[in-house]
């Protein structure tokens, strides 16, 4: 107990030895530090948003006396279970926002800082899937990772809530609660707040667009990587009249329509209750994600983030963004197996292009044959990979190159170990999310094997330095190459960390983008 009381204030831990225990701006914290982790989990960085902060602004933690733990990880934000996600488990616990961060086992100070926001289409998904022991220690940087509210909690839109404050995407209020608290506190841990490098993936690619472009989070970060996300939001409704009409019907499905007493309803409804109503699908391709849409309120969100970005608003920092190359094929693994327990067949694969792209169909459906990718459902999975991700990220790289220094790659190593093994035979290839166990410590059906290690090195390496300066050239790594718009190039991720650079037209070609580029909006899918 009295090394509890003798904690330096914040900032001061590091050079007091390494120690376990760190002070907050609410109070120490022990972690777990030993040979080969140095790691702060489960720490509140906003108070739990119960009761009546349900649906509200995160609000300040209350102070702890003592010593709070940190050694184990906080509970999930509530979701309903994920097939096939190994670690990702039922949670109705709203006591939810949470940070854990993760630094080198010897620290120093003034390290750069990654933080990080998962995935999971806005419905599930936790910080404590993507450990960043191994990062840290091979890099020099803290990596945090962090929780925020999902699904309904995260995302309900409603004229009466916006009565009640105008700032809406709860989701997005929760991740720059959490971008604040860094700011505060992680010069204790050994980073530097002025080095803050937001990245994500999947939903968490799309968080971190809406926060390059929100003035809430202005000056919070200093780079951003956006990996497999789009920062194009033209498929969901985000219009509030939009918006609020699928929440209302939400709402009404729940048993709280509108009137005088909803959000009363709403807020003394039990979380399992919300979890069993599940939003409406979006429309075309992006049927293949379920889950919430963010709102133009205004207030966290402006309005689409690549008008946006188009127009030259939000941040100007670098940015590192990329896809896996069959992005689209664990999209179709969970879809197909989840409704129809096996692979798609041909004539549903006509049938869903019929119903998604109407007279294009027949155009489409020659360029995305079953002969041409093997099979109805790989044919399948490479439109959605085109349109949905690599088309995409080609186009946030065009915009943003000319403003603001830009790097772009492409994972393409085709037998990423997975963490979703489909029932039916199917090759998964460089999968959506497959990129993760390269960078984190997460759970996979089997070990990298030697050639996906040193992948995983360079991986390490590149996006550290990024991190750190802005530009991912890292000591003993190859070249990675400036996207712009006269040499164009991305950097394709392989194993053995093969020098390989793929020319922009290389990758238009491989992933038909010329052939989306002269696609109307109207003629996009989910438009």
């Amino acid at each position: 107990m009295v090394a509890v009381l003798l904690v330096a204030p914040a900032g001061r831990a590091v050079a007091a030895g390494h120690r376990d225990v760190v002070r907050t701006d609410a109070g120490n914290v022990r972690g777990v530090v030993d040979g080969v982790r140095r790691a702060f989990l489960g720490i509140p960085y906003a108070a739990p948003p119960v009761g009546d902060l349900r649906w509200r602004a995160p609000q300040p933690v209350r102070p702890w006396a003592g010593v709070r733990d940190a050694t184990r990880y906080g509970s999930s934000c509530p979701q309903i279970a994920t097939p096939g996600a190994p670690g990702q488990v039922p949670s109705t616990d709203e006591d939810c926002l949470f940070v854990n961060v993760h630094t080198p086992v010897r620290p120093r100070r003034g390290m750069p800082v990654l933080v990080f926001v998962h995935g999971g289409s806005g419905v599930g998904g936790a910080g404590s899937l993507y450990p960043g022991d191994a990062l840290a220690n091979r890099t020099g940087t803290v990596v945090v990772t962090l929780n925020y509210r999902l699904s309904a909690l995260g995302y309900l839109a409603l004229p009466a809530l916006r009565a009640e404050a105008p700032a809406l995407n709860y989701a997005i209020q929760d991740q720059q609660a959490a971008l604040r608290w860094v700011r505060r506190n992680i010069a204790a841990f050994g980073g530097d707040p002025h080095r803050v490098t937001l990245a994500g993936q999947s939903a968490g690619a799309l968080s971190t667009c809406v926060n390059m472009v929100s003035p809430r989070a202005a000056g919070l970060f200093q780079r951003a990587i956006i990996q497999s996300g789009a920062c194009d939001l033209s498929y969901q409704p985000g219009e509030p009249d939009k918006a609020f009409a699928v929440s209302r019907k939400y709402a009404g499905q729940v048993g709280c329509p509108d009137g005088p007493g909803q959000l009363a309803c709403l807020r003394k409804t039990p979380v399992a209750e919300l979890l069993k109503v599940t939003p409406p699908a979006g429309g075309g391709a992006a049927a293949a994600i379920p889950g919430w849409t963010l709102v133009y309120d205004g207030e966290t969100l402006p309005g689409n983030p690549i008008d946006l970005l188009k127009d030259g608003k939000g941040a100007k920092v670098p940015v590192m963004l990329g896809i896996t190359r069959d992005e689209g094929r664990m999209l179709t693994a969970f879809q197909f197996e989840a409704v129809l327990g096996r692979a798609v067949t041909e004539q549903e694969y006509q049938q869903l292009l019929t119903g998604a792209f109407g007279p294009l169909a027949p155009v489409l459906g020659g360029v995305y044959s079953s002969g041409a990718y093997g099979s109805p459902e790989n044919a399948l999975a490479a439109l959605y990979t085109d349109t949905m991700f690599a088309c995409s990220a080609d186009k946030i790289a065009r915009t943003l190159a000319p403003r603001t220094p830009t790097y772009a790659y492409q994972f393409s190593d085709p037998d990423a170990p997975n963490f979703y093994i489909p029932v039916h035979d199917v090759d998964l290839g460089a999968f959506h999310a497959g990129e993760l166990p390269y960078l984190f410590d997460t759970v996979t059906e089997r070990p990298l094997t030697p050639s996906q290690k040193a992948l995983s090195r360079q991986m390490m390496d590149y996006w550290a330095a990024f991190a750190a300066t802005g530009n991912p050239a890292a000591a003993g790594q190859p070249v990675w190459p400036r996207y712009n718009t006269v040499t164009t190039a991305y950097r394709d991720l392989l194993p053995g960390g093969a020098p390989a650079v793929l020319r922009r037209g290389a990758f238009q070609d491989q992933h038909h983008c010329s052939l989306w580029d002269s696609l109307t909006t109207q003629s996009r899918p989910g438009a």
